[in-house]
């Protein structure tokens, strides 16, 4: 008996590591199939980042704790946006807001902070996704990595056969995480369910393979419906894991924990996402940004702060003519007369004469003194 449950243990064991037969073609097939009923797609996400590493007391954890709220816009073209409010407790980080946009041939993104006296330029430049590739949405979402994805054949796509996570048969699959010739690229081995929207329930990034930066696990799928009836699986939580602890030194348990969830309530599929509502200029945002608590007390904060500094040379020119006009006004108060300046003059005039008086009238006795001798 021992012996057949051996037996059985190996075929699995063989079966999951043997390559499925999808190639990289039809790999992309099944890639454009899962996004076919998704043309836009709006939501709000949540989550934190914390530092797990062992040794590490609650209070430096504490210090360390960082928590983020946003809304995430995506369009079947490509282009996306998204909005996040990012607060950290170590003071040197703080409170930030940061809006990303890929749209029209272009990416722009732009950094604030609640003092708002120094306005940060908006950064732009021909499109690249990669720019956003730090959205914290994206910690679960990757249909922005699936748009992106040219031919599977130019990321050096592996198929790496069939394995179980949480009780379901995924594909394994491994490419790179851009197109380059480099063979220590990083990349993204991914475990998907091909029969929920071909959503990864797991992903490890390898950096400089094969070291693990970070690992995603305990995705939850959900399906939401699309205005013709149809509906979408999409992953609605999430936990990833990192694994560096300094320069590139790597470990097998985790350092920092990240965790993303979804408001279920926000997801909006196939509404017309408008070209207006993609761009970091724009105040139109596709999903309801009045339940984000973070951007409630960001905005406080940046109504109390003093305006920005302005410097166009009308304003630098006007600045300059208002301090003029003040110093002028000092002055013209320092050289005014007044009641109590004229007797303080008058006083010190008279303090003066009788000094000299008192003087010259010692002199003049000591000299007629000297005389009569």
């Amino acid at each position: 008996m021992k012996a057949v449950a051996l037996l059985l243990s190996a075929l699995v064991s063989g079966w999951q590591s043997d390559p499925s037969g999808i190639g990289p073609d039809e790999f992309g097939r099944i890639v454009k199939g899962a996004l076919a009923d998704i043309e836009d797609l709006s939501f709000i996400y949540e989550g934190g980042k914390e530092m797990v590493a062992p040794g590490v007391t609650a209070a430096d954890r504490e210090k360390r704790r960082m928590r983020f709220q946003g809304s995430y816009t995506w369009r079947s073209d490509g282009s996306m946006l998204y909005d996040e409010y990012t607060l950290a407790a170590k003071l040197d980080m703080g409170f930030s807001r940061t809006t990303a946009a890929t749209h029209g041939g272009k990416t722009e993104k732009h950094v604030r902070f609640p003092d708002r006296v120094t306005p940060s330029p908006i950064q732009s430049e021909p499109a690249n996704p990669w720019l956003l590739w730090d959205c914290d949405a994206h910690i679960i979402n990757f249909m922005w990595y699936y748009h992106w994805l040219p031919d599977p054949k130019s990321l050096n796509y592996r198929d790496l056969g069939w394995e179980v996570v949480d009780n379901l048969r995924c594909l394994k699959v491994q490419l790179d995480l851009s197109p380059s010739s480099n063979p220590n690229n990083s990349k993204y081995i991914l475990w998907i369910d091909l029969e929920r929207g071909a959503n990864p329930l797991k992903v490890e990034h390898l950096v400089f393979p094969p070291d693990v930066g970070s690992r995603l696990h305990s995705v939850v799928l959900e399906s939401f419906p699309t205005p013709r009836g149809k509906r979408v699986w999409l992953p609605a939580s999430g936990i990833r894991d990192h694994f560096l602890v300094e320069g590139r030194k790597y470990v097998t348990y985790p350092i920092w924990t990240e965790t993303c969830t979804i408001v279920r309530s926000s997801v909006v599929l196939n509404q017309g996402i408008a070209d207006s509502a993609l761009s970091v200029r724009s105040r139109d945002r596709a999903s309801g940004s009045r339940e984000l608590v973070l951007k409630r007390e960001f905005d406080d904060q940046f109504d109390k702060s003093p305006p920005p500094v302005r410097n166009d040379p009308k304003s630098v020119e006007a600045k300059l003519r208002q301090q003029l006009q003040e110093a002028d006004r000092q002055a013209a108060m320092i050289e005014a007369p007044s009641p109590a300046r004229t007797l303080w003059n008058a006083t010190l005039v008279a303090q003066g004469l009788f000094f000299v008086a008192g003087i010259a009238f010692i002199v003049c006795g000591v000299v007629v003194l000297r005389r009569s001798r």
